[in-house]
């Protein structure tokens, strides 16, 4: 059964402050990537050029590629918070970093962070084989952005008005971000489940031993 989760009212925030905004040149201007504007000391635009576009073809691309990875990420019980804020996150500073680029809009870099860690959770626990494939994928999406941010050049068609470029940089910092967050949420698990494993006991134990493992240990002695 579809439970609704406060990650799913944040996500669909996103779509729905995304389609406003299109419709707000004003607004569009004040959060979009302006580095001028961002050294004068407006920080928030490296977060807020996430959510505004140029015009409704990219709009519609990155915001129907962000629905159907929020769908395939909850049918697999993976967190969508972090892998999105870290990619929003990223997308702002590695624009900001690389230089290069004076007006950056789109949340492209957002789905990279969410496909990437997707990924990442897909090659966990798997067979070698099965493990690796998604590994190539991983690599491939790397690739791509790589390419990107050296050519300034799409793979494939576009959905970018003539005379704007595809920025790599931001692609390659949500698949980097991305990544950390599917690694570090994989860590946590493994811990979580040590922890649970030491907590229950292991065989072998007896007497004296046995009585100072688990929460029903002492019962039994």
């Amino acid at each position: 059964m579809w439970r609704f989760l406060p990650a799913d009212a944040a996500m669909a925030a996103i779509l729905v402050a995304a389609m406003v905004l299109q419709v707000c040149p004003g607004a569009q201007a004040l959060l979009e990537f302006d580095r001028a504007r961002v050294a004068a000391g407006q920080w928030w635009r490296l977060v807020t050029c996430n959510v505004v576009h140029f015009g409704w073809p990219q709009l519609l691309a990155d915001t129907g590629a962000l629905a159907v990875l929020w769908w395939l990420s909850r049918r697999r019980g993976l967190g969508l918070v972090w892998p999105v804020a870290a990619g929003a996150v990223a997308v702002g500073l590695g624009v900001q970093l690389c230089g290069g680029v004076d007006v950056y809009r789109g949340l492209s870099g957002v789905n990279c962070a969410l496909l990437a860690a997707a990924l990442v959770d897909a090659s966990l626990g798997r067979r070698k084989t099965a493990a690796w494939l998604w590994v190539a994928l991983l690599a491939l999406l790397g690739s791509r952005c790589v390419y990107e941010m050296v050519t300034g050049k799409a793979i494939g068609v576009t959905s970018l008005p003539a005379g704007v470029i595809v920025v790599g940089v931001a692609h390659l910092g949500g698949v980097a971000a991305g990544v950390v967050v599917a690694g570090l949420r994989a860590c946590r698990r493994r811990r979580r489940h040590s922890g649970g494993r030491t907590a229950r006991g292991m065989p072998g134990l007896a007497g004296a031993d046995a009585c100072a493992v688990g929460a029903a240990a002492p019962k039994r002695c």
